[in-house]
């Protein structure tokens, strides 16, 4: 492609909004909660999940901005792995 038509294609391309802190941990915990979802096989064992991490969610309310910004990170990073290993499983024999 030239690069005039790359320059063209850039330039309309919808930029992602900037979301605050308390969208993006909202965003991570309802993923967490449908994750949770779909690997729970009773209604019990899910709402005891969601109350554990409900209530690792809470004890990390107060902490710093550069902590929270290296918990997102970290969880985000986490819930694209286990995701990514739902549907993509690797298999340790050939």
């Amino acid at each position: 492609m030239n690069a005039a038509f790359l320059a063209s294609a850039n330039e309309t391309r919808q930029k992602l909004p900037k979301l605050t802190h308390n969208q993006e941990v909202a965003r991570l915990y309802r993923h967490a909660l449908k994750t949770l979802s779909s690997w729970a096989i009773d209604r019990d064992i899910f709402n005891e999940e969601a109350d554990a991490m409900r209530a690792r969610f809470d004890a990390a309310k107060g902490c710093s901005p550069a902590m929270a910004t290296r918990l997102l990170k970290v969880c985000g990073s986490a819930m694209s792995f286990v995701c990514l290993s739902f549907f993509f499983p690797t298999h340790l024999a050939p």
